[in-house]
């Protein structure tokens, strides 16, 4: 990111890597009628991740309230700007990640991966294993054979949102035994929801099968691990933590990766079609503007954990996101949008304010192939670089998404326009950096 003046230039750099053969051998274990276990060399990781909208909360078990810890003011947790402010600064990454299995300490054996209601674990004790967070979700990180998987979210208190799970692919009958739990000192363990036995166990009180598999040995409210290339979402635990545990019995099952996507508090969106208030040409906001966001319209779709209908249209309009506290915020935050044309989808700025009043627009507008290039006819002048594309191109079509990284900046709300073609905003997230 380089700043210039009052305008700030964003690049976005685009990581790939290639898939990596795990070759395992199979050994013989507590295993379910026919269960293969297979040896590993790698780890055993979690992931975490609230959801948002109508999702299947996980049945809660604690009781007791906690103080919260206060989060020490450091560079992942910013200083907060709103004096009044009386909650503490929020975790803004998952910090750690440690993982240990069955195969690599055989004196690790959470039974069918039924961790109990309350445990002994010093999580200092398990190896840190970066590859759980490092942002690659198609390459094996750790396996979780009857072991312990454990992100650190750097803080000792409530987190929302959601848990974001990446795993290989697996037969269905091997994804459905497990469980998690929660720690507010990495020391003393509480298992939160019941522990979920799937038909690869067959049942509490089949051979082999761990009877603490509850729920007469059916699925949990979360169902099956989902496999490669999809996702699996746990709700945050509605109690203050900074630790979460995650084991499986012991078949093939890798975590890829672990994400935790934060709740985003509000959102507000209006169009030019629908309030003659806003025309914002070719969707190119001002250097500076003023906009008191309190005047436009909630809309909670924008943020309701729906990735496939869409929420917001954003013809020369502003769809504004709050994100609850004025401060720094690391990571990107993630568009889904609807399908359109290619030569639609380039015409588009953001917007950052600190107070939801006053508003500095963050990169150059970009002006993309819909536009023609800066001086066409119908094109506003304010379109940068002749014309050109900013450094995030088009707006990716669905099922894929669009990544802005986080402003270097201190801001509490995101604006987005787009010039009037059918663009529609189906879902925003916000996904903070880890590790």
């Amino acid at each position: 990111m380089h700043v210039h003046g009052n305008v700030i230039y964003l690049v976005l750099l685009v990581v790939s890597r290639e898939n990596e053969a795990f070759a395992d051998e199979v050994m013989v274990g507590d295993t379910c009628a026919g269960e293969s276990v297979e040896e590993n060399t790698e780890g055993v990781s979690l992931l975490m991740r609230q959801v948002t909208g109508s999702r299947t909360n996980l049945a809660m078990e604690d009781e007791e309230s906690s103080e919260n810890n206060k989060a020490e003011n450091t560079e992942d947790q910013m200083t907060l700007y709103t004096k009044d402010q009386k909650v503490p600064p929020p975790a803004t990454r998952i910090s750690k990640a440690r993982s240990i299995n069955r195969d690599m300490n055989h004196d690790i054996n959470v039974h069918w991966g039924c961790l109990e209601e309350t445990y002994r674990l010093d999580s200092t004790t398990v190896p840190e294993n970066p590859k759980m967070i490092d942002g690659n979700t198609v390459e094996n990180a750790a396996k979780t054979c009857n072991g312990h998987s454990i992100v650190d979210f750097g803080a000792n208190q409530i987190h929302s949102g959601i848990i974001r799970y990446y795993f290989n692919s697996q037969h269905p009958l091997d994804s459905g035994a497990y469980s998690l739990g929660h720690s507010e000192d990495g020391q003393n363990w509480k298992r939160f929801g019941d522990c979920s036995c799937g038909p690869g166990c067959g049942g509490a009180g089949k051979p082999g099968c761990d009877v603490r598999c509850g729920s007469g040995g059916a699925l949990g409210p979360l169902g099956v691990l989902t496999p490669s290339p999809g996702h699996w979402d746990v709700p945050a635990p509605n109690t203050p933590f900074q630790y979460l545990d995650f084991s499986t019995a012991c078949w093939n099952t890798h975590i890829r990766e672990v994400q935790w996507l934060p709740s985003i508090p509000g959102a507000r969106s209006a169009n030019r079609e629908n309030d003659a208030r806003f025309d914002v040409h070719w969707g190119c906001l001002g250097d500076t503007y003023q906009l008191d966001s309190t005047t436009i319209a909630e809309n909670p779709k924008m943020i309701d954990g729906n990735v496939v209908e869409d929420a917001t249209k954003t013809c020369n309009g502003h769809s504004v996101i709050d994100l609850g506290m004025n401060q720094k915020y690391s990571g990107v935050f993630r568009y889904y949008f609807n399908s359109q044309p290619h030569y639609q989808a380039g015409s588009y700025s953001l917007g950052l304010s600190e107070d939801g009043q006053n508003w500095k627009r963050f990169g150059e507008c970009a002006c993309g192939p819909g536009c023609g290039g800066a001086g066409k006819p119908g094109c506003d002048v304010r379109c940068g670089s002749g014309g050109a594309l900013g450094p995030l191109g088009v707006l990716t079509q669905p099922p894929g998404h669009w990544d802005v990284p986080a402003p270097n900046a201190t801001f509490q709300y995101l604006d987005f326009s787009t010039a009037c073609s059918n663009t529609h905003i189906r879902e925003v997230q916000w996904l903070p950096s880890s590790g």
